[in-house]
């Protein structure tokens, strides 16, 4: 819901996550799959920065302490229950350049899955918190098969008001849903792409 808010507002990110899309259908013949994760960098680099710039969850999901630890100068007992800020560390400006900007470039080189073990995850290039491996990868391929195959048939654009004007979906206003918040609901165009050069059984 984020990525399709977002798209309808920033044509020049639009063109290129297709253009990479319409480069593999090409070449290949077919829509990618999440096996062909590494052959669209742009497209790979789009859903981490959105999965970055609006969570689905502000909190995530509490963890418990297991054993005594001293982390950044605080104890923290065990059996203590943490619970993490999204928003807080993904808007973090030392550690994401001008963090409120939509910028999947910034993900650009960084290959590995969301699905990373915690060590993995300190060592990584990138830093976006998740909960649960299996959950995480599940749910990065589904989000990738969705978004490639609208995307590889469908421009995202925004609606028009009586005067032709846009009319912009507000990425500042969302719904709680309790554990998971969304944006509020909106409205875009999802208008059929004549030059994707798909072939028909692929649709």
């Amino acid at each position: 819901m984020w990525l399709f808010a977002a798209l309808s507002q920033y044509p020049d990110i639009h063109k290129r996550v297709c253009a990479e899309i319409d480069n593999f259908v090409t070449e290949n013949g077919r829509i990618p799959n999440f096996l062909d994760r590494l052959d669209l960098p742009y497209t790979c680099a789009l859903l981490k920065e959105n999965l970055r710039f609006r969570n689905t969850s502000n909190f995530g999901i509490p963890h418990r302490v297991t054993k005594d630890i001293e982390a950044l100068g605080y104890f923290i007992p065990k059996d203590s229950l943490i619970v993490s800020s999204m928003h807080a560390m993904h808007m973090n400006s030392s550690v994401y350049n001008n963090p409120y900007e939509y910028m999947p470039e910034r993900f650009l080189g960084h290959t590995k899955t969301w699905a990373l073990s915690p060590t993995e995850r300190l060592m990584s290039d990138f830093y976006l918190i998740l909960d649960g491996e299996d959950v995480s990868a599940q749910a990065e391929m589904t989000i990738f098969i969705v978004a490639v195959r609208i995307l590889a048939q469908f421009h995202i654009e925004p609606t028009v008001d009586v005067n032709g004007k846009p009319e912009f979906v507000d990425l500042n206003s969302f719904s709680n849903k309790g554990f998971t918040f969304a944006p509020t609901e909106y409205k875009v165009k999802f208008v059929p792409r004549s030059n994707n050069n798909l072939p028909k059984d692929s649709v």
